[in-house]
């Protein structure tokens, strides 16, 4: 009876891993774009931490700037993330995807950040003076005095 009772079990949990948690929604983001999705939100999000002003003065929050740009609304990328990360193993790829492109980004940009803070620390040649003619002032401060 044990062993029936465990070949029960062993099917039932393997066809519950064959079938998704959550069905697949009528209008599914692709997950190429939905990584760029993530992607621009997860960039938005780190200019408002470091400097929230800039975005204030656009009046602008990361969701409404990522719906705008891929044409999309709130339920839309809800229901779609919703169905990524059902499957934890490719939502943790896609996560891990997205991180690289942050991380070869950040790279980028402090390399970018460093020859202009390289560029700004040389030594500028001090300014000299451009030699004048003497006999030239004169005749200058000497018109002027003459209109006062």
């Amino acid at each position: 009876m044990k062993k029936i009772f465990c070949f029960f079990i062993g099917v039932l949990i393997l066809f519950s891993c064959q079938q998704s948690a959550v069905d697949k929604p009528d209008n599914l983001i692709d997950e190429d774009t939905m990584e760029d999705i993530i992607y621009d939100l997860a960039v938005v999000e780190a200019i408002r931490t470091n400097n929230p002003s800039s975005l204030e003065k656009k009046d602008l929050t990361a969701s409404s700037y990522v719906y705008d740009k891929y044409d999309i609304d709130s339920l839309q990328f809800v229901s779609s993330n919703h169905y990524y990360a059902s499957d934890v193993h490719n939502y943790l790829k896609m996560y891990q995807r997205i991180e690289e492109r942050l991380g070869k980004e950040k790279t980028k940009l402090d390399s970018l950040f460093a020859k202009e803070a390289q560029k700004n620390m040389k030594p500028k040649p001090p300014k000299t003076p451009k030699a004048t003619d003497s006999i030239k002032r004169a005749i200058k401060s000497k018109i002027k005095l003459s209109k006062n």
